[in-house]
């Protein structure tokens, strides 16, 4: 009698994992595209900011966009590993700004998408 309730209680283990597991598997695969979504997100932001200030910096328009579009794509390359998919920069009077337009990577193409950011600076 207790060696057939052993093998009842191990065959509902075995069940339950089972079941479990592509729950916690789908879960993780989530919270890791979560955080690269994020990541992207803050490298667009990063590479606006940046190239918006850098654009600000220069007395000559045509001289300014080249550095800030080199600088965009100098600071994506480093921190995300690959370039951006649109870089722009705009002089509005005299505010300058900038957008950036990332390919968010991860393991859920599905919940993958673009980011874009901007900034602009006086």
């Amino acid at each position: 009698m207790n060696r057939g309730f052993c093998r009842r209680d191990r065959a509902d283990s075995s069940v339950e994992s089972v079941l479990l597991l592509p729950v916690l598997l789908t879960v993780a695969l989530i919270l890791v595209q979560i955080a690269a979504n994020i990541h992207a997100s803050h490298v667009a932001a990063v590479t606006a900011m940046r190239g918006a200030q850098v654009a600000s910096r220069s007395e000559q328009r045509s001289d300014s966009v080249v550095d800030a579009l080199r600088e965009m794509e100098s600071t994506t390359r480093d921190l995300q590993g690959r370039s951006a998919e649109s870089i722009s920069v705009d002089f509005d009077g005299s505010v300058v700004r900038t957008t950036v337009i990332l390919r968010a990577g991860g393991v859920l193409p599905w919940l993958a998408g673009r980011i874009e950011r901007s900034a602009a600076v006086p």
